[in-house]
């Protein structure tokens, strides 16, 4: 049936929590789990999450977090005015928004039709491992499925358990 492939890079997320003031990586990677599970539990209950004891974050930074990862796009032209948005207010998403603006322009040279993808800032993916286009597809007509076709890009993870140096 209908699907959409929910489309981020973590470029961008990183990029964006440098620029609002979290700069420590094992911090980030605590955060991209969380919002990882906004259409999950919900917008409130992560908001709760960031706001209590684990992290501590402040309600402005919550908001503006927040504000950030429920951004969708409707349509490619939406999509990539979204991205010269973020990299004209975020200069630290630059090369992320870069990578998913090709990202985007070849989804629709390969004739994906526009109502079948968009960015989605809060799709993070969990694992660690990630470091750029990240994406989800989900099933329209059944979102409590879940995601039915999930991964992304990782740069040297083969290098954490052998001495070859392999993009994936």
């Amino acid at each position: 049936g209908p699907f959409t492939i929910h489309l981020n890079n973590r470029k961008i997320l990183r990029g964006f929590f440098d620029a609002v003031g979290v700069r420590d990586s094992g911090l980030q990677a605590l955060v991209l789990r969380e919002i990882d599970k906004i259409d999950k539990r919900g917008a409130d209950a992560v908001a709760q999450t960031l706001k209590g004891a684990d992290f501590g974050f402040g309600q402005a930074l919550v908001e503006q977090i927040l504000g950030f990862v429920t951004t969708r796009s409707s349509t490619h032209a939406s999509a990539l005015a979204i991205l010269g948005d973020l990299k004209a207010r975020f200069p630290e998403t630059a090369q992320g928004v870069d990578e998913m603006a090709s990202v985007l322009d070849m989804i629709r040279q390969l004739g994906v039709p526009e109502d079948r993808y968009a960015l989605n800032f809060s799709i993070a993916r969990g694992l660690d491992y990630y470091t750029g286009t990240v994406y989800e597809t989900l099933l329209d007509s059944h979102p409590q499925i879940g995601s039915i076709c999930s991964g992304g890009r990782y740069e040297d993870l083969a290098g954490h358990y052998s001495r070859s140096k392999l993009p994936g």
